[in-house]
């Protein structure tokens, strides 16, 4: 872990205004350990994505939250179940979901 020098009221200011928006986005971070031999072959880009893939086509998440937690545009997850021949499962809840989402962005 790094260390942050805080040089005046600015810097300060900058951390709450950080530490305020990761409270209203809820940001959580876990850490997984993947064996040596998976690890090497995987970017966590790759891994984000194949995490992903496998909560939505198991109903744990519906769409635009799968594609969040991929890092991804909407489309761009959509392109990657296509590429992985997924079923697109695109649900009423699905639906409720993303407008839901779309509301809080404004």
């Amino acid at each position: 872990m790094s260390r942050i020098h805080l040089r005046g009221n600015k810097d300060i200011e900058f951390v709450r205004a950080v530490a305020t928006v990761a409270q209203w986005f809820r940001v959580n971070a876990m850490e997984l350990t993947l064996p040596v031999h998976i690890e090497g072959s995987l970017t966590p880009d790759e891994a984000r994505m194949g995490l992903a893939l496998g909560l939505y086509v198991s109903g744990k998440l519906g769409f635009g939250r799968a594609a969040t937690v991929a890092g991804v545009s909407w489309p761009a997850f959509q392109k990657a179940m296509a590429r992985q021949r997924l079923p697109m499962d695109y649900t009423t809840d699905d639906l409720h979901e993303d407008v839901e989402a779309m509301e809080r962005r404004g």
